[in-house]
């Protein structure tokens, strides 16, 4: 039973003129999808929080850099400057991050964007892993202003995307095409 289903899932392909996505697309968030198209109500661009996207992504890089500083310190002073359990605890999400991303690139079906989800929750997890390492590094100050430093901008970032990414209806100073056209990173964001 598993193996017809497995063969039938990688059966599947895109119907004509559907956009589909490649897993490596989806951390730096360079695609989208139309999510639905009303022509009452307008069309949410199923986008994703590209700031939120990019921290994330940070996040991976100071947990290895982190990791390199623990061992540092153990080395050099017999003991890590990070608690272990705090260092095992970010380690394992990273690891569900890996197991919900990686097999994605063994696929040869249709792939969406909304495959990436379970991966990208693991990776929001790992970003708070890595500010809770950062605390225990540099100081709980530090980590503090970190931790106020990321709400305030993943704040302010879901006010500015979410015409695009949260399907929320735009209103009236905020309706021109100009504005909703200045958003783009990518020219692959096709909205």
């Amino acid at each position: 039973m598993q193996v017809k289903m497995l063969k039938s899932n990688n059966d599947l392909i895109p119907k004509e003129g559907e956009s589909t996505s490649r897993p490596w697309m989806w951390p730096i968030d360079y695609d989208g999808l139309f999510f639905s198209i009303h022509e009452k109500f307008g069309a949410v661009y199923f986008l994703g929080n590209p700031v939120v996207f990019l921290i994330n992504l940070v996040a991976i890089a100071a947990f290895l850099m982190l990791q390199v500083t623990n061992k540092y310190h153990k080395v050099r002073f017999g003991k890590g400057c990070i608690p272990s359990g705090v260092v095992t605890t970010t380690s394992w999400y990273l690891v569900g991050y890996l197991l919900h991303y990686i097999p994605f690139f063994m696929m040869a079906r249709v792939l969406y964007f909304h495959h990436f989800y379970s991966a990208f929750i693991f990776n929001t997890m790992v970003t708070a892993g890595v500010v809770d390492m950062i605390g225990w590094v540099f100081g709980e100050r530090t980590r503090d202003v970190i931790s106020a430093v990321i709400l305030a901008v993943v704040a302010v970032s879901f006010y500015i995307y979410s015409p695009l990414s949260y399907g929320i209806p735009v209103n009236e100073d905020r309706q021109t095409y100009g504005y909703i056209k200045s958003l783009k990173w990518y020219d692959s964001w096709q909205y």
